[in-house]
């Protein structure tokens, strides 16, 4: 067990209890452990793994785990605990069961790390990407961004709506995008956005969308390409809007005109 003190990520091994009346029980801690918990490696020995459990613990998420150990299954999961002093910390914990050469479970063995920071970032982007969302929608304008290795496309809510969708689509790609476009106005759009991706420029330009419903309606789009160290386009993102209104603010003008 000495190679393990000297790992970066905490471990932490523990009887098995479905083979004796004292349950779960620790038998050893790593180094990581320690630093991060709080607790000494003398400290924690023979003490239940539920002592770095808390308030805000998932009960769920313990479940699992009591789970895994009564059936002798692994088990990977992301989990919140407590330090020694009550304060939280995410781990990713990978736990697996410990066979004998007879089949016999004699222990099991949690690797973990801790994703704290990870947790708290993913938080963070999620709160912007809400925000950015709602501002977006609030102007009418929805955004998308395509990634040309796999050809699926990433987008704001907004953007199925302008296609005349009450529902999320599951997956747009760029062939999709295409197809609801006015026959009129594919080779204009495809030329369009063709072209710059070759100079990996931005582009702008105005179209005719069908809906589902096969009413028709005009959109605007304005975007531009991502490049990667080899100056090889491997992205592309855009806003787009409806602009309905303003065509027919467009045509009533000319009416008046004339």
């Amino acid at each position: 067990l000495n190679h393990m003190d000297h790992m970066d990520h905490m471990v932490i091994i523990t009887n098995n209890p479905n083979t004796t009346e004292n349950g779960l029980k620790i038998i050893y801690v790593n180094d990581a452990f320690a630093r991060v918990s709080g607790y000494s490696k003398t400290e924690a020995i023979g003490l239940k793994p539920s002592m770095l459990q808390g308030p805000e613990t998932s009960p769920s998420t313990l479940s699992q785990i009591r789970d895994s150990i009564k059936n002798e299954r692994s088990l990977r999961c992301e989990m919140l605990n407590y330090t020694k002093t009550s304060l939280p910390y995410w781990i990713d914990l990978n736990l697996a069961p410990h066979f004998t050469d007879d089949d016999t479970c004699d222990y099991f063995i949690g690797h973990s790390v801790e994703v704290t920071r990870d947790r708290n970032e993913r938080a963070q982007t999620l709160r912007e990407i809400k925000n950015f969302e709602f501002v977006l929608s609030a102007s009418g304008l929805a955004f998308w961004d395509l990634d040309f290795e796999t050809d699926l496309m990433w987008r704001s809510p907004q953007n199925d709506t302008i296609f005349g969708y009450k529902n999320r689509q599951q997956i747009w790609s760029y062939e999709k995008y295409l197809s609801h476009i006015l026959e009129e106005d594919k080779s204009m759009v495809h030329r369009t956005f063709s072209r710059a991706r070759e100079n990996a420029t931005s582009f702008e330009m105005e179209y005719r969308c069908k809906w589902p419903d096969k009413s028709i309606h005009w959109l605007w789009c304005k975007g531009g390409f991502i490049t990667d160290e080899f100056d090889r386009v491997v992205r592309a993102y855009g806003i787009e809007s409806c602009i309905d209104e303003q065509k027919d603010a467009q045509l009533k003008l000319l009416d008046l005109a004339y």
